[in-house]
């Protein structure tokens, strides 16, 4: 067995054969260490008449099949493996596409950003470590105030050309544990693990002054420069336990905070950043 897996590890290997009786235990617990690692070659499990039992137990471990060696021959085996080469290439290619979907779901289309209900879920579960591990976590929210009149003027795809833009400029300033999302329309939000009023309030600054910088050309248009503001939220991460919500309440509250500091923002002329802190 030992020297099986040592094999099987360091082999990248098309298909498997176990037999039920090996020289220093069973198939059935050559299995149960594939098991064990995840290891998700195929494998053909087979064992003489007298511990035919085995079959069915090797099915239940993991074997893509089971058969009676009285029963094979050298034309029986070459069918076997190329139906199970088969299998597995179906297989592949439908955990391939599964794994897709799963992504395609969780991302805006057009920015490639998360989309809002992953945004929502990644700020559920920052919003448990910080209660948890007593530790800040800020929430940004950007509108973007002059898209609508670009889209009018110039046309969606002109509008779609400068979100891509900023989602591209957002997503290669933030840090690997930031998460960034298309929150609404017209709106980007980032999750900050970690980061409390005065991180995120330097984090909020630097992004504003990248995206007012930036010249975004279209085609033979004026070139257009953003107009956008900020609503920072912040959770200190230090009340005592008493005090603490569940995460959801947290992501609620960040959520709302922020909506509010954005709206300040707007409303006001003296800076395109607003921080509210819980």
């Amino acid at each position: 067995i030992e020297d099986a897996m040592e094999k099987i590890i360091q082999n990248r290997l098309d298909i498997i054969f176990i037999d039920h009786l090996l020289k220093d235990g069973t198939g059935l617990e050559l299995l149960s260490h594939l098991a064990r690692i995840g290891h998700d070659t195929p494998v053909i499990f087979t064992a003489d008449q007298t511990h035919s039992h085995a079959g069915a137990k090797s099915l239940a471990k993991g074997a893509m099949n089971f058969y009676l060696k009285e029963e094979l021959s050298g034309k029986a085996i070459k069918s076997i493996v190329s139906e199970a080469l088969e299998r597995a290439r179906v297989t592949r290619e439908m955990i391939h596409a599964r794994d897709r979907i799963v992504v395609i779901s969780r991302r805006d289309h057009l920015t490639q950003l998360f989309n809002r209900p992953t945004f929502d879920k990644a700020l559920n579960t920052e919003g448990a470590k910080a209660l948890r591990y007593n530790q800040p976590l800020s929430l940004v929210l950007m509108s973007f105030k002059n898209l609508n009149a670009l889209k009018a003027l110039s046309g969606p795809d002109a509008s779609d050309m400068v979100l891509t833009g900023c989602a591209a400029i957002t997503n290669a300033m933030v840090r690997t544990i930031d998460r960034v999302c298309r929150f609404e329309e017209d709106k980007f939000g980032l999750i900050l693990p970690g980061t409390g009023r005065r991180g995120a309030g330097i984090m909020a600054r630097r992004l504003l002054d990248h995206l007012l910088e930036h010249k975004f050309e279209y085609e033979n248009q004026p070139p257009f420069y953003l107009s956008l503001n900020m609503g920072v939220a912040t959770f200190a991460g230090n009340q005592a336990p008493e005090t603490t919500k569940p995460a959801q309440d947290i992501r609620n509250r960040l959520t709302d905070l922020a909506l509010r500091a954005l709206d300040e923002a707007d409303s006001s002329d003296k800076s395109p950043i607003k921080t509210l802190c819980l």
